[in-house]
């Protein structure tokens, strides 16, 4: 059976069984999803794409965008299949599919529970999204992010080479400040080790067809902060790609929590269309779930 089935509940499969464009994107034996899969790789095509999606009670979703290519209109896949898709990806890395399919190999129970409740997350996610249902879909990406803000980085520094070098590590990304939320550690972990063209590529967030005070929203929370631009006329904003952290993070921050006597929330007259207003951010905290992942797959090969 070419699927993997997490806790009786989620099954992700191969296209091939349904009626579908992109039923020959994996027709590989050995790279197709089975039930000894590594999490860790089911993670990787969840976010790469060319899969189906089943949850309990609920009807199966293909998931047919690459996250990790950061421009919106190039993320569908389209007349494409797996190993072009992960070529592109592992350019940089000059791995052969082998090479690839080894990576996953032999680690089946290392970090195996945060693989699978990431996994959870990530594909619940995406499955709101393609429901519309987007206000889930955000939070499922701000839990998303909790789990790499912590997790990810340990990993990361496991994989150092010499006890000086990681210690070292490991300090600079909590800082002089004791008392370092985790989601503080990521951020610092994210401007540390993300690739600068990623960390710096432009996103750009469309508030046109919103109503006026979505994209006050938005100024109300970043108007003084130098990395993000906005634009009144046409009621876009852009930031760098590695803000996505914080923008994710602040805009949940003050929608969720109601600090009205610090002056520090958002409310139903703010945000009139809540689902509306989530959409923007879906695609692009996807994306940085994605490549923040993706710094750690490929410090394998450092």
């Amino acid at each position: 059976m070419s699927s993997y089935l997490l806790n009786d509940v989620c099954e992700f499969s191969e296209l091939d069984r349904y009626h579908h464009c992109y039923n020959s994107f994996n027709p590989e034996a050995n790279s197709r999803l089975n039930p000894s899969s590594s999490p860790e790789y089911v993670v990787f095509r969840t976010f790469l794409g060319g899969i189906c999606f089943l949850k309990s009670g609920e009807d199966s979703i293909i998931f047919d965008k690459n996250y990790y290519l950061i421009e919106p209109q190039n993320q569908f896949l389209d007349s494409t299949y797996l190993w072009a898709e992960v070529g592109n990806i592992l350019a940089p890395l000059m791995l052969d599919e082998q090479k690839f399919l080894n990576s996953f190999r032999g680690r089946y129970l290392e970090n195996k529970k945060f693989y699978e409740s990431f996994l959870l997350e990530i594909s619940y996610s995406i499955a709101a999204s393609k429901n519309e249902r987007y206000v889930e879909s955000f939070l499922h990406i701000y839990r998303g992010l909790e789990h790499m803000s912590y997790a990810l980085p340990l990993m990361y520094l496991k994989r150092s080479d010499g006890y000086k070098k990681t210690y070292e590590a490991f300090k600079s990304f909590f800082g002089d400040d004791n008392s370092q939320s985790e989601m503080g550690f990521g951020k610092k972990f994210i401007r540390s080790i993300m690739d600068s063209n990623i960390y710096s590529a432009n996103v750009k967030m469309d508030f046109s067809e919103h109503p006026e005070q979505h994209y006050n929203a938005l100024k109300k929370i970043f108007k003084s902060d130098s990395d993000f631009n906005f634009n009144d006329d046409l009621k876009q904003v852009e930031t760098i790609f590695g803000r996505v952290f914080d923008l994710v993070v602040k805009v949940r921050n003050m929608y969720f929590h109601h600090l009205y006597s610090k002056n520090y929330s958002l409310d139903g007259r703010e945000i009139v269309l809540p689902n509306k207003f989530f959409e923007v951010f879906v695609d692009i905290g996807m994306c940085f779930l994605a490549n923040f992942y993706f710094i750690i797959f490929s410090s394998k090969y450092e």
